[in-house]
């Protein structure tokens, strides 16, 4: 038992509309097909821009980390290097201190050795009269 179908070929469409169809349906899909690697091409591009931008922030933080730890090795370094420089310029302050300070003492002890030789000789009685003195801390 077949059926048959009977079509009406006056209603089918002509060669030229169903190669002009099918020439509509395959622009469609080529177009479509395009538009995926297009998209799939913009995905591949991102992505390897996004490592790219990734990588070169690594690298650029770790370069960062490098010049800040240089900085900071060369600030304490100039820090040690001051020190250093103030230890020294204190310690010539201090040298030159005590030279000064050894000086005006030979000088003052001169002078009173003058002064005690002026008033011996101008007053022969008061070498023992300055001798009491010193005895009961009177006298420098």
């Amino acid at each position: 038992m077949t059926t048959e179908i009977s079509i009406d070929n006056s209603k089918l469409p002509g060669v030229r509309e169903v190669v002009r169809d099918f020439g509509v349906l395959e622009d469609h899909t080529l177009a479509h097909t395009l538009q995926e690697q297009e998209i799939e091409h913009h995905l591949a591009t991102n992505i390897q821009r996004n490592r790219l931008v990734k990588h070169d922030l690594k690298v650029a933080k770790q370069l960062q980390e490098e010049e800040d730890l240089q900085a900071q090795a060369r600030l304490k370094n100039q820090h040690v290097e001051l020190e250093l420089l103030d230890g020294e310029i204190a310690q010539e302050i201090q040298e030159k201190l005590v030279i000064e300070a050894e000086r005006r003492r030979r000088q003052e002890e001169k002078d009173e050795r003058e002064l005690q030789n002026i008033i011996v000789t101008v007053y022969p009685g008061v070498r023992g009269f300055q001798i009491k003195l010193e005895l009961h801390g009177m006298s420098k």
